[in-house]
């Protein structure tokens, strides 16, 4: 028995002050009931479905509706921007059948506790192929390839013409070896299946405007260094059209040797050998629903993080992972005015500086990939990621 259940997936789109629903596709999917928990004063998109008979059956919370850009130094050190733009986020719910019906709200700290922006019946469709003649889907045959419950990486080439593909494909199989010996994916990759599209643009390379004509219209933002954007409706489009039967991420491989990209319902990164780290970092959100532990950043924090590698608390009764915390280890275990030892520490405890707050908010370990690219994930963060992965281990 595979495990798919009918599913249905939701691209949701909200900037500061709306949110509403992009798209809402009917897939074949992994029982999808796991999911964040509503906490009060959570600043987020939470997302209620109702069944037929306007009974809640399922609730989450999106985390970070500020929509500010994620850029990252030369060093790893990342940092959100002042300003914003629309974000799109992907989620996927159980489906109760016709009749449904999807509530979206809105929740920002000192603006309004819960302000209701969106109401709708879902009228889900089945997946529609692209226009014209599409190309075929090419699985890579290792890891979870004939795992009918995997969750499917689909990389998107963008600005490569024919005789381009095969540097496209030299970084698909760059982000393999690297997810390869990163944990917690090195020891849960049957649950992962590798996939590429050779979609061809009809100009090659990406630039720092929108008018190139490639398939995705990867650009840079303009004035902001290291940021390139995506046509986030294409290329949800993309995903809806090949991955109709289990869950799936959009990476969209921009043709450019600078470094670079950005997340969002689709993620993009450059050719740049760095810029599969990016992949990963930014994989942690809008798969595992892990937060930023950085405190460098232009927009507003959340008042009551909702992510489980963020915490509000650093005493151990109200620490999220305080099981995973050694009994004689210090709670806090550095302040942020605190000097750092040399070495820094090492171990799980709460270590305050996160979630875009120097103050308040407590991160796990001193680092972690979800602060710093090309540091390991952490064991809270790894917890989380092997808790999901696990719904997409083949129960054949």
């Amino acid at each position: 028995m595979s495990g798919l259940v009918t599913a249905v997936r939701v691209a949701i789109a909200y900037d500061g002050g709306a949110a509403t629903i992009a798209s809402a596709t009917l897939i074949e999917a992994a029982d999808p009931q796991i999911g964040l928990p509503v906490l009060a004063g959570t600043d987020g998109v939470t997302l209620r479905l109702r069944d037929p008979d306007g009974m809640v059956v399922f609730s989450r919370t999106l985390p970070d509706p500020g929509t500010a850009l994620e850029i990252a130094g030369d060093g790893g050190a990342l940092q959100r921007l002042s300003g914003g733009r629309q974000r799109f986020v992907v989620v996927e719910l159980p489906w109760p059948g016709p009749g449904s019906t999807i509530e979206v709200r809105l929740t920002r700290p000192g603006i309004e506790r819960e302000r209701p922006s969106a109401l709708m019946r879902l009228a889900p469709v089945r997946p529609m192929g692209l226009e014209g003649a599409a190309p075929p889907l090419v699985v890579h045959p290792i890891w979870g390839a004939d795992n009918p419950q995997a969750l499917t990486l689909l990389f998107l080439p963008d600005g490569f013409v024919v005789d381009e593909m095969p540097a496209f494909h030299a970084v698909v199989e760059q982000c393999v070896r690297l997810f390869g010996v990163t944990e917690p994916f090195a020891g849960q990759t049957a649950a992962l299946r590798v996939a590429h599209v050779d979609i061809v643009s009809n100009e090659s390379g990406i630039s720092g405007t929108q008018g190139r004509d490639t398939a995705f219209g990867a650009h840079f933002q303009p004035d902001i260094d290291r940021v390139i954007l995506v046509d986030q409706a294409r290329a949800l489009k993309a995903l809806n059209s090949y991955v109709p039967h289990g869950s799936g991420v959009a990476m969209v491989v921009a043709n450019t040797p600078r470094y670079g990209g950005s997340g969002g319902g689709a993620m993009v990164f450059s050719c740049d050998v760095r810029s599969s780290e990016i992949a990963l970092h930014e994989l942690g959100h809008s798969a595992f629903g892990l937060a930023d532990e950085y405190a460098d950043a232009g927009q507003s924090a959340t008042d009551d993080p909702v992510e489980p590698n963020v915490c509000g608390f650093g005493d151990r009764a109200r620490l999220k992972w305080a099981d995973l915390v050694p009994a004689t280890t210090p709670l806090p275990s550095l302040n942020a005015d605190d000097p750092v030892p040399s070495p820094p520490p090492r171990g799980i405890g709460a270590y305050e500086g996160a979630k875009y707050h120097s103050r308040g908010r407590f991160r796990p370990a001193f680092d972690c990939k979800m602060r710093t690219l090309g540091q390991p994930f952490c064991a809270v963060c790894a917890r989380t990621i092997i808790g999901i992965l696990s719904r997409h281990l083949s129960s054949a």
